[in-house]
This record gives C-alpha cells, sequence and structure tokens, in this order.
C-alpha cells in the first residue's frame, strides 16, 4: 500500500525558496505518494522506474523530465529491488527566480515574470518531457553544476544557482516550444515501442500475439514490428528471446534445477528449440554454461583458500 503524506516548504528551504537532491528511488512496495507547497523539477538522471502522477503510472528512464505543480500527488519508484532509479528533484517557489511572484505557486506563473517573456509563447507548458542526445547530455551538465554549486555553498551560490534555473527553465520551453512535427512522431514510436518492451519484460515466459501486441499501441501488425527494429535494432521476437535466456542464465547461476524444467519456465515449449537459442546468444550450450559457471566459482574459492 503507498503511503500518502504532504511535504511542506519549511522542511526543505532555509533562507532562500530553493533546494536540489539527488535522490535514489524506493522500490514500488517503500514509494510515498505526495504533493507539496511548491513546484518540483524531477528529472531522471540514470536507471528505471515508473513515475505514478494522479492515479497514472508511466515508465520512465534517463532523461525523463517531470514538473510537478503546487498540490499534485505523485511518486517514483524503481524497476525492482536490485535495480537503480536515481533522480535530481529541483525544488523552488516562482518568488525564488522573481519577487513579484510571491504569491503564486504554479510553474506556468512565471509566464508573468519579465525573466521569461521572450521565450513564452501563450501555451501551458505541458508537464513532461523526454529528452534525448544532445539534449540529455545538455541538461546533464546544467543540473550537475547547480547541485555542485548547491552542495559546496561557496560564496554568491545562490546568485549562480538562480542564473542556472533561468538557463533550465529557458531551456525546457526550449525543448517543449521547438519541437517539430517529425520530433513528435519519433517521440510516439518510441512510446510505443517502450510500452510493448515493458509489456514483453514481465509477460516473457507466456508468448506473446502479434495482433494483441498491435492493439495495445493502435497500430498495424507490419507497421509495428517495422517500427520496433527501426528503434531496438532486433524484431521483437529476437528481444522476446534474448529476455527468455536471460531468465534461463540466471538460473542456471543461482540454481542446480534441470535445464529441461528452466526452459519451460522462460517460455519454451521444447529443450531443443532452447538449447539452439541458447547457444546463439550465449555463445556455449546452457550445460556448458552452466559447467563455465561451475568452474569458475570453483576456481575462485581455491584461490580464496590459498591466500
Amino acid at each position: 500500500m503507498i503511503r500518502v503524506e504532504k511535504y511542506h516548504s519549511s522542511k526543505y528551504f532555509e533562507e532562500d525558496q530553493f533546494s536540489i537532491i539527488r535522490f535514489e528511488e524506493f522500490a514500488e512496495k517503500d514509494a510515498v505518494y505526495h504533493s507539496h507547497d511548491f513546484v518540483e523539477i524531477c528529472y531522471v538522471y540514470s536507471g528505471t522506474g515508473y513515475h505514478l502522477v494522479g492515479g497514472k503510472k508511466s515508465k520512465v528512464s534517463k532523461g525523463d523530465l517531470f514538473i510537478i505543480n503546487y498540490d499534485m500527488t505523485h511518486t517514483f519508484y524503481r524497476d525492482n529491488d536490485s535495480d537503480k532509479l536515481i533522480t535530481y528533484n529541483i525544488l523552488f517557489t516562482p518568488s525564488f527566480l522573481d519577487e513579484m511572484l510571491i504569491e503564486l505557486n504554479d510553474f506556468n506563473s512565471l509566464t508573468m515574470s519579465y525573466l521569461f517573456k521572450d521565450a513564452w509563447s501563450n501555451d501551458v507548458v505541458k508537464e513532461d518531457l523526454r529528452l534525448r542526445g544532445e539534449d540529455q547530455a545538455d541538461f546533464d551538465i546544467l543540473i550537475n553544476r547547480m547541485y555542485n554549486e548547491y552542495t559546496l555553498r561557496k560564496k554568491g551560490y545562490i546568485n549562480i544557482i538562480r542564473a542556472y534555473m533561468i538557463e533550465l527553465i529557458i531551456k525546457i520551453l526550449r525543448c517543449f516550444y521547438g519541437k517539430s512535427k517529425d520530433d513528435n512522431v519519433a517521440e510516439k514510436k518510441v512510446t510505443a515501442i517502450d510500452s510493448i518492451m515493458s509489456y514483453l519484460q514481465t509477460n516473457y515466459s507466456k508468448g506473446f500475439d502479434l495482433n494483441e501486441l498491435a492493439l495495445k499501441c493502435f497500430l498495424s501488425k507490419n507497421y509495428l514490428c517495422k517500427i520496433f527494429k527501426e528503434i531496438t535494432g532486433i524484431t521483437i521476437t529476437e528481444y522476446m528471446q534474448s529476455l527468455r535466456i536471460a531468465e534461463a542464465a540466471k538460473l542456471l547461476e543461482t540454481t542446480d534445477r534441470k535445464i529441461t524444467d528452466i526452459a519451460l519456465e522462460v517460455g519454451f515449449s521444447d529443450y531443443k528449440s532452447f538449447n539452439s537459442v541458447f547457444k546463439r546468444i550465449k555463445g556455449k550450450t546452457a550445460s556448458q554454461y552452466r559447467n563455465a559457471i561451475l568452474k569458475n566459482s570453483l576456481n575462485n574459492l581455491k584461490m580464496q583458500n590459498e591466500a
């Protein structure tokens, strides 16, 4: 059960209405569903996981950026206990950038500031961006600089952070307003494939129906296969097989279960096809792979005993 809390600015802000936190997100069972009385810009710096906002869950990965306004309920959590999801959380009130906005608490209220007069159109900025390539590298550098200034707190650091914040917001506006029609089409393709990959990661052992997958993202079968290969470099079948073999390899390394049982568990209907795919991906048969792992473990144990 996800906990729900209200975060207050008094907990995070000192003299100035600003804070930046580098955070390793919890697993779902420990996630805190919360709202707050300030604006938050969340940037996914590394890893994968989920963002739950207003009851809607979406997959997140490096380069995703979210604007969380006053009183909006949300939380992040990582994929599972073994993975990491690291976010930078930039907390502020509009008055941090412009004292004239002292009574306002929404990101879009910044449109009223002289600072962004020439950068902002009449549209309301949407609440998420997916940054890739040069944009992602740009944001990585800028946010790291901001975090370092805030951590070291050298003389004048607040003024430098304020300047970085103005730069950050203008870059967000550029990404938001500067997208061409082709950019939007490309983003929709990536979103559709992310959705399919997420589904397959959960259901790899069950097999898949191409018609069903196509319906999930409102695409034709042929177009889905085309853009999946275009974006990932492999076919849907090859991706499914890689998931199955990765899980099989994990079970071979960590259990002494029969190889035939493992093959069935990860979704193969017969041992012959399992072994053929395993050898193609791992370079050796399943039994050779297990023997190599066992040999390596024994050698390591021997070295430890001799040390």
